[in-house]
């Protein structure tokens, strides 16, 4: 769904303000999506596990200094979508105590 400014609505401000393609950056996101399922859970997503990381690259059969760079972006990718997340959820939770309150009225 759009707003009246063409914005799309519920989607995260990363994701609707993309940067353009670069070539060559598929396997980074690749990456990331398919170790975004080995999180812990808790009362919170945790972070994904360095190890994992490592596990992954060697699977796919990245040598050492390969490895090196997809642990460092699959890092930076990861802080920057559970930042986003938890910038939802303060949002999300603000709307709900307002929301909340209004009812009490």
């Amino acid at each position: 769904m759009r707003t009246r400014k063409g914005r799309k609505e519920g989607l995260p401000r990363w994701y609707v303000e993309r940067p353009p393609h670069v070539p060559g950056t598929e396997h980074f996101l690749r990456a990331f999506w398919e170790l975004s399922s080995t999180r812990q859970f808790g009362q919170a997503l945790g972070p994904i596990p360095w190890h994992r990381i490592v596990e992954y690259a060697h699977w796919i059969g990245l040598d050492d200094a390969m490895a090196h760079v997809l642990v460092a972006v699959v890092r930076d990718l990861d802080e920057a979508y559970l930042s986003d997340l938890r910038r939802q959820q303060r949002t999300d939770d603000a709307s709900r105590r307002e929301a909340s309150r209004a009812r009490r009225r």
